[in-house]
């Protein structure tokens, strides 16, 4: 592929330069009547009479919205597809214009000009490459633009102008604003359209249609948790990201991610420690928070379904002050009802960013959020008798078993550019997560008349603080014929964290005649009370060499130092524990012109783990991971699609394995990771887009103290992953409808590590049907349509139900 190093503009102008915001102006209506070609032409022959002018506040949306919201305003008859408009965007209009100069605003840089048709008719063309035209005639009395000229070719693309369903660029495989189709390495994004097109609740809904992700791994989880598997590895609390910055957990305190504040969700798969330090070895999920965007946006929403649920959701947005130096986003989330197991699950959420452009090279936004969650927790855990034969007898007490969390961030994002080729980034975030109640009733054993279950309780309280901050030096160099992406970063993170449990008695459970409510003592028996704290510091260095014209060589290293303290306030001991590790990536890409990119790399991971095995008492050793990956990447130019396929071998060393019956870690000697993920995105035809992923895993236990498991594969991880989501809107007299559909394979797991509980398969049905119009979007989402009823996986006494049957019904009004 041929690289592009970045875009001259010569802008001519007949006297001292005018004020940056005139000039963006001057520009935008300079490439967008160029953009009008013949048309343009034709309708410059002759001078046209001054335009009336008119006040317009239409807000930011889908870019064919907005123009139908002009047009009708305007008073003029348009007539388009929408179709051709698919994934564009407009940042809306504000402020008084004649008719031309409103369309012109709103087609700039959208490959479209307006069609003047006669008798006050239009419609919208496509237009050539933009030629360098003088612009329009100005309305009487307004200010003359000045002149201006492209000289080059097009910008290239940049994450915000990443719309639809199909991404093309991602932040986090380099930390530069790389091409997808250009990063060596297997990477996934979940846009926000993909994320509102099938109706995502929560950030494991999110992944259900990616490939090497096998997600709800213990049923859904009225926690919240996202318990997810990552190339055979459980990345549950391991690969855990959001703008950037890892986030913490230890024990039960984890952040949750509410999946409306997104704008997208990536995931990495392999070895990302070169840029990121403490990472999983599978991989890791970086979700994206909404940002302003610099124009106007009015948004709410509301919803019902099944299991009770009501919700509620808004989204605004704006400029503050005529220079528009200062933009705001607020966004916040309300639900009130049951997860799908009928477990109360309540939660709401608040968010705010601003952006100022302190100049014209710098800029910072903040940004903050809390969320308050609160959840029964009775029904998702079911007694097996032995055999196994699967009961829905749940043995939780619905009165005690519960869940409450709170947790909020403050942070900042900062820029600063120095002269055209170099950057300083720095990226920082101070977040807390309290859990002042997690009750829970556990199994003690079944009697000797097979039908009497012994039950304990534990309560548990947990607190932890993390302070994260990522410092980043970006820039370029050419030398010869070379042309080196520098990245030199440093950062540091600090974490806090306390976890208290007490144990104690609980009634017995009839299983044939079940009694719930029995009245038992709340647990007072101290079993945990452990203070931990662990600081990391990493500088790492990368180099993206491009040679040759077509290709391109990766080259990183990454050196990290942790140490960790663990005080035991029951017995008064502490434990130290220091690492350090050098990580690094070596990859190689070619680019033909045909858009094929073939690539291999190697890399490596460490990441060190805060808590204690609870078998043997010692704190955990670090994991470390290393991965050879071949992989082929193709997206044609011009179109809308991308195909990639990854074969790998991962090996990672002191494996975690979580026990699904106690909750308890500890850790195995070496698993190795081999498979094939394909994942297709594309629109095979207008308004048709289509998701398609399949892997094919094989995980096998190769050192271990435990016998039974060697040469076995890990719980929970299936062999074989598939799924494909089509999503189609329709024209004609349908026009505004659409409907969505997706099928989700997941094969065979064992629930236990010497592989003696097997557990089944599923294949699963999505839906979505909806009714779009320039102000309104209807959606009906249903998932697992035909309630089909399946185990997530199994233990030697208790079963993890899989989802049951949801649908929500939701009305969207953008003003």
């Amino acid at each position: 592929m041929q690289h592009q190093e970045g875009s001259i503009l010569s802008v001519r102008r007949p006297s001292a330069p005018p004020p940056l915001a005139r000039t963006a102006r001057a520009l935008c209506l300079g490439l967008a009547f160029a953009a009008l070609g013949p048309a343009a032409g034709a309708l410059a022959a002759e001078p046209a009479p001054p335009e009336a002018r008119a006040d317009y506040d239409i807000p930011a949306g889908p870019l064919s919205h907005v123009l139908a919201q002009f047009a009708a305003q305007a008073g003029v008859p348009l007539s388009f597809d929408p179709a051709t408009l698919d994934g564009l965007r407009s940042p809306g209009l504000r402020g008084r214009f004649g008719m031309r100069e409103g369309f012109a605003r709103l087609l700039a840089g959208s490959g479209h000009a307006l069609v003047d048709k006669g008798s006050r008719s239009y419609s919208l063309g496509r237009v050539a490459a933009p030629a360098a035209v003088a612009p329009p005639p100005s309305p009487a009395g307004a200010a003359q633009l000045p002149e201006v000229r492209v000289n080059a070719d097009p910008a290239p693309p940049t994450l915000a102008d990443d719309t639809g369903f199909v991404a093309r660029r991602s932040a986090m495989g380099t930390k530069t604003d790389t091409a997808l189709v250009e990063t060596p390495q297997a990477i996934s994004v979940i846009s926000r359209q993909e994320m509102d097109a099938r109706g995502v609740q929560t950030v494991t809904e999110a992944l259900r249609y990616v490939p090497g992700v096998a997600i709800e791994t213990y049923g859904p989880d009225s926690k919240g948790y996202d318990w997810l598997m990552i190339r055979g590895f459980n990345g549950q609390a391991t690969s855990d990201y959001r703008d950037g910055l890892r986030q913490a957990s230890y024990s039960y305190a984890l952040f949750r991610t509410e999946p409306y504040g997104m704008e997208r969700i990536e995931v990495l798969r392999g070895p990302s420690s070169v840029l990121y330090g403490q990472a999983e070895a599978g991989g890791l999920v970086s979700r994206t928070s909404k940002r302003p965007t610099g124009t106007r946006l009015r948004e709410v929403e509301a919803g019902a379904g099944t299991h009770e649920v009501k919700q509620g959701a808004f989204d605004i947005g704006d400029v503050a002050g005529e220079d528009g130096r200062v933009a705001w986003r607020l966004t916040g989330f309300a639900r009130d009802g049951n997860n799908v197991f009928d477990d109360r699950n309540d939660r709401a959420y608040l968010a705010g960013a601003v952006r100022w452009k302190l100049s014209g090279d710098t800029e910072i936004t903040f940004l903050a959020d809390y969320l308050r969650d609160r959840s029964t927790l009775a029904n998702n855990w079911s007694w097996t008798w032995p055999g196994p034969v699967s009961t829905h007898i749940s043995y939780s007490e619905r009165g005690f078993d519960r869940f409450h969390q709170n947790q909020g961030s403050v942070g900042w994002e900062l820029e600063h550019r120095i002269g055209e080729q170099w950057r300083l980034r720095q990226n920082a975030r101070v977040g807390d997560v309290d859990v002042p109640v997690f009750n829970k009733t556990m199994l003690n054993g079944l009697r000797a008349d097979g039908r009497t279950l012994n039950r304990y309780a534990f309560r548990r309280e947990e607190n932890l603080r993390q302070v994260a901050i990522d410092n980043q030096l970006a820039g370029r160099v050419a030398l010869g014929d070379t042309v080196h992406e520098l990245l030199l970063g440093l950062d540091l993170s600090r974490v806090k964290a306390h976890a208290q449990r007490w144990i104690g008695a609980e009634p017995t459970l009839d299983l044939l005649a079940p009694v719930y409510g029995q009245a038992f003592a709340l647990p007072a028996t101290a079993q945990l009370d452990s203070r931990v704290a662990q600081y990391q510091s990493g500088i790492y260095l990368q180099d993206q060499v491009r040679f040759g014209e077509r290709w391109l060589a990766t080259l990183g290293g990454r050196w990290d130092r942790a140490r960790t303290t663990t005080d035991n306030r029951l017995n008064g001991q502490r434990q130290a524990q220091r690492d350090q590790a050098f990580s690094g990536r070596a990859a190689l890409s070619y680019g033909f012109a045909s858009g094929l990119v073939p690539y291999a790399s190697y890399a490596t991971s460490f990441l060190p783990l805060i808590g204690t095995n609870t078998a043997t008492g010692a704190a955990f050793e670090p994991t470390r991971g290393k991965q050879f990956e071949l992989g082929l990447k193709y997206q044609p130019p011009g179109s809308d699609s991308l195909y990639t396929a990854a074969l790998f071998d991962l090996r990672k060393t002191n494996a975690a394995t979580t026990d699904g019956l106690t909750g308890f870690t500890r850790q195995v000697g070496e698993t190795r990771s081999r498979g094939l993920e394909l994942e297709a995105k594309t629109s095979p035809a207008r308004r048709w887009n289509l998701v398609f992923n399949y892997t094919y895993n094989d995980v096998e236990v190769t050192r271990s103290d435990v016998k039974s498991e060697l040469g076995r594969r890990p719980a929970l991880v299936p062999r074989h992953i598939a799924s494909v989501w089509s999503d189609y809107r329709f024209d004609g007299a349908l026009a505004g409808f659409g409907v969505g559909a997706g099928l989700r394979y997941v094969g065979k797991t064992y629930g236990d590590a010497a592989n003696q509980i097997a557990v089944g398969g599923r294949t699963l049905l999505d839906l979505a049907l909806y009714y779009e119009l320039p102000h309104w979007r209807f959606a009906l989402n249903v998932s697992n349509a035909l309630d089909k009823r399946y185990l997530s996986t199994c233990a030697s006494s208790a079963c993890y139900w899989g989802a049951e049957r949801s649908a929500l019904l939701s009305a969207r009004y953008s003003f």
